[in-house]
């Protein structure tokens, strides 16, 4: 029997395939968890219009990404913080207030996952963070300075 995936099937196929599976296992499986379609003309012009959609969404979004990353890009901020004598920071700074910050100072809103931070910044001084989403790549620079009460 030739089905139309629905969803990614482990062992079997990626969402929009086509493929060609037993009667039993279509029956009693794919069609009741509505993982897959029974393959007709209706089925197929409904997948290629998804899968349309799909990358006329995700072309808008890379569009949008690249736009923030080049307003971003290359960008320095300073953020005052209470640190130690020695220069160790009280409160880290982790990707929430990194996203928090560019919300405020540039007015772009980011996903954490756009942020590639192998663990908070912790020390004064100037810091490279990297963004990144698929190949679009992006830098800024943060410098952590001493907080003084006036």
């Amino acid at each position: 029997m030739k089905v139309i995936l629905l969803v990614d099937v482990v062992g079997l196929g990626k969402r929009g395939e086509l493929k060609n599976v037993s009667d039993g296992y279509a029956l009693n499986f794919l069609f009741p968890a509505k993982k897959a379609a029974l393959e007709n003309d209706q089925t197929v012009v409904k997948m290629n219009s998804t899968k349309s959609q799909e990358t006329k969404l995700e072309k808008n979004k890379q569009k949008a990404v690249d736009v923030i990353f080049k307003k971003i890009n290359r960008q320095g901020f300073i953020i005052e913080v209470k640190a130690s004598d020695k220069g160790t920071l009280f409160s880290a700074i982790g990707k929430k207030e990194i996203i928090a910050l560019l919300a405020q100072k540039m007015k772009v809103n980011l996903d954490e996952d756009f942020i590639d931070l192998e663990r908070p910044l912790k020390e004064l001084g100037r810091h490279q963070i990297n963004l990144k989403v698929g190949k679009q790549k992006a830098v800024i620079f943060i410098n952590l300075q001493k907080y003084e009460e006036k």
